[in-house]
C-alpha cells in the first residue's frame, strides 16, 4: 500500500506535464502572450538610447608588453 502511495506521488507531475503538452494550450497562455505583445509595441515606440561611442579597436599586446620594464620583487637585503 505505502508503495503504491510513493509510486503515485512520483508520477503525478509527470502526468501533468504530459497532459499540458497534449493539450497544445496553457493556463493563461492568452494573458501572458497579451503582455509580451504589448511590452513588444513599447518597446517599439521607444526613442532609441543614446549610447558612448565605442573605443576604436587597439593591436593585440600582452600584459608583459603593457607594463613598465622594472623588475619588481622583495627589496634586496643589503649588508647581509
Amino acid at each position: 500500500m505505502a508503495g503504491t502511495a510513493t509510486l503515485v506521488l512520483y508520477v503525478a507531475p509527470c502526468l501533468l506535464i504530459v497532459a499540458l503538452l497534449l493539450c497544445e494550450r496553457y493556463p493563461g497562455e492568452d494573458s501572458i502572450v497579451r503582455r509580451r505583445l504589448a511590452l513588444a509595441a513599447s518597446r517599439a515606440s521607444r526613442r532609441r538610447a543614446a549610447r558612448w561611442p565605442r573605443d576604436r579597436e587597439r593591436p593585440l599586446a600582452s600584459l608583459l608588453d603593457r607594463t613598465p620594464r622594472h623588475d619588481r620583487g622583495p627589496p634586496l637585503l643589503l649588508g647581509v
